[in-house]
């Protein structure tokens, strides 16, 4: 766990990322920290297969590629630095999502290369420092024998493309569960107040089934080193938001909601970092999806798969307003305005902006190329589907994506405060609350009731929540709120361990199971504050009815699902049991592997090495001789 791999994946064409043979790659240790170490061991022409030990300040594409190009490098192990402010390092693709337009201009596209060379990253300062220590010694005494040495291993078993791997059962597709929540069934009539409708302050009247104003979020992110995954300015700042949005709206009185005219609806969206696998998925399903043969017992389908029709209520065409939370901002000096990705105007949209603006404490820009390009994100997606949708990309850049974008580097090591982003989250809730409530005829700011206008003003996001939540996701995967958010879920080593969090999505576990424990978290942190009702106590699901969830130990009634996230060209296939790859679409699977891993030892010299065989083999020999005489001796 203190060493996070880059492990091998495969797409349609072949392998991506890192692998070595079964037994895996050893080399002595050689320490490369200032670019002057760089060039001394480029033109270094002793030895080869060195297991370099390298500085995350030199560790760029430039500096690899010039490294492979040496054919004497073994392995690459990056050092933890506990600060990377300058270092500008992004291992994506300049033009993500297929855009026309370069939103990330640091990319260097290494995690969809097949690599060279195998690597590790060290996740703390200690096993860090550990690495250094022998590396360095190697070098003060220049190399001689004994020498600090390592092992990097990283055998996969796959080989080939996607398809061939996942023919012979090597492989498995990446993906997992995306969740989405509503306060209530969308397709049910709101209960409605008999004094509602006679108040000159009132809220428009519901029509059944009400529009609806999403907010998406990702749910994942993704690094080089999939285990350093953090990913907390660009995708854990929006999660966090979106989960003190809806914590927010408890402060919100039933009444309010249902004369809403409006109602929220959120969608936290896994795989977004492997081509927005979560919303191709989400939004194809609620426009495209017909069950063919549904299941026997529950409300999935069998025929094609899907654990549950839930989402079936969504309606593409019934979305008033759609906005997608990016990447924010996470230090307290980043005083940086916020950016509005909006493709065009709408009188909803305006309400949510004014709202927004006068919330924050920060400018709120237009984003300069807003009517021409909108950054890759679950809005772009559903705009596939529906160009006309409103909506809006929400984040702290304007053409450029932040510098480590899908980088080891950012996971906020320095961060103390989450300020910034309790305080954005009470700006976006008030913006999605006035959004939800304004007028059906001339929905803006200024025209909300009164009354409204107060509701949304008092809301506040709670920033002791805040913190915790920071906590969970960018330092300590298993933090006390998700101990108590989630109970009865088993944790490996969980009193003894600390692990810092990884976003990766992982692999795809069918019959609507959840790997890992971030999207059953989320899951049940909405559930829970999205209940109408709390019954019997519960250790598992089977011990609540059919419709109740059981959320922190208690069924609960809530409006709260997972669905399925897979790579667009991948499909379950239930009356095979299996995957399926389709003709098109993007194809994402991950390598089984059995043991992986780095050892440092101490190596001797090759002449000592040949000088204890021979004397092994004497030994041997003579062991055989003295046999031989004594049983004669004997007879």
């Amino acid at each position: 766990d203190q060493l996070a791999p880059c492990v091998r994946l495969l797409n349609r064409t072949g392998p991506i990322g890192c692998a070595t043979s079964s037994g895996g790659v050893s080399g002595a240790l050689y320490p490369l920290i200032e670019e002057s170490d760089l060039q001394k061991f480029i033109k270094y022409d002793s030895g080869s297969d060195w297991i370099v030990v390298m500085s995350s300040l030199l560790f760029n594409r430039i500096n690899y590629d010039q490294l492979v190009d040496t054919d004497r490098v073994g392995g690459i192990i990056v050092l933890y630095e506990n600060s990377v402010d300058g270092i500008e390092f992004s291992p994506d693709k300049k033009y993500p999502q297929s855009s026309s337009f370069e939103w990330n201009p640091n990319g260097n596209n290494m995690i969809y290369e097949n690599l060279k060379i195998p690597m590790y990253s060290c996740r703390n300062v200690n096993i860090s420092a550990k690495v250094l220590v022998r590396a360095k010694d190697n070098l003060a005494r220049e190399f001689s024998y004994p020498q600090w040495a390592a092992t990097l291993n990283t055998f996969m078993s796959a080989a080939g493309d996607a398809e061939t791997c996942m023919r012979r059962g090597f492989c498995k597709p990446l993906g997992g569960q995306s969740v989405w929540a509503a306060r209530r069934p969308l397709d049910e009539s709101p209960p409605r107040n008999d004094s509602s409708s006679s108040s000159s302050n009132s809220i428009d009247a519901p029509s059944s089934p009400r529009p609806t104003v999403l907010v998406s979020v990702p749910l994942d992110s993704n690094a080089l080193f999939q285990d350093e995954a953090v990913g907390a300015q660009n995708d854990m700042a929006a999660l966090l938001v979106g989960l003190l949005v809806v914590d927010t709206f408890t402060q919100v009185a039933d009444d309010v909601w249902n004369a809403a005219p409006r109602q929220p609806l959120f969608a936290f969206l896994t795989g977004e970092a492997w081509n927005n696998m979560g919303s191709r998925r989400f939004f194809r399903d609620i426009q495209n999806f017909t069950c063919q043969q549904p299941a026997e017992e529950g409300d999935g389908c069998l025929l094609p798969y899907a654990s549950s029709l839930a989402f079936q209520q969504i309606k593409l065409d019934d979305i008033a307003l759609h906005m997608h939370v990016g990447a924010l901002p996470v230090d307290v000096s980043d005083e940086a305005p916020l950016y509005w990705h909006a493709p065009s105007a709408d009188d909803l949209l305006s309400t949510a902006r004014d709202v927004l603006a006068s919330s924050i404490d920060r400018p709120l820009n237009d984003a300069a190329n807003a009517g021409t390009a909108v950054p890759p994100s679950a809005y772009n997606i559903a705009r596939s589907y529906r160009a006309s949708l409103p909506g809006v990309v929400l984040s702290n850049y304007d053409t450029k994506f932040n510098p480590t974008y899908h980088s080891r580097l950012d996971d906020a090591r320095n961060v103390t405060s989450t300020a910034p982003l309790c305080s954005i989250a009470t700006a976006v809730a008030r913006s999605i609350l006035a959004a939800v409530v304004a007028p059906t005829t001339e929905p803006h700011a200024n025209t909300l009731p009164q009354n409204v206008r107060d509701v949304v003003a008092s809301l506040a996001a709670n920033c002791t929540l805040s913190d915790e939540l920071w906590q969970c996701l960018v330092r300590d995967a298993l933090c006390p709120l998700l101990r108590r958010t989630l109970p009865n879920y088993v944790h490996a080593a969980a009193d003894v361990t600390m692990p810092r969090p990884t976003h990766y999505v992982g692999v795809h576990k069918t019959k609507n199971r959840a790997r890992g424990y971030w999207a059953p978290f989320v899951k049940d942190f909405v559930a829970w504050r999205f209940k109408r009702s709390e019954n019997q106590a519960c250790t598992k699901q089977a011990d609540c009815a059919v419709a109740e969830q059981c959320v922190m130990s208690r069924c609960v009634l809530s409006h709260v699902f997972y669905h399925d996230a897979l790579p667009d060209g991948i499909d379950y296939d239930y009356s095979v049991g299996d995957y399926v790859l389709l003709d098109t679409g993007s194809v994402f699977v991950e390598s089984n592997w059995a043991r992986i891993g780095v050892s440092l030892f101490v190596q001797s010299s090759p002449a000592s090495a040949v000088v204890f065989l021979i004397f092994g083999i004497l030994l041997t020999l003579g062991s055989f001789v003295g046999l031989y005489f004594a049983r004669r001796d004997f007879s």
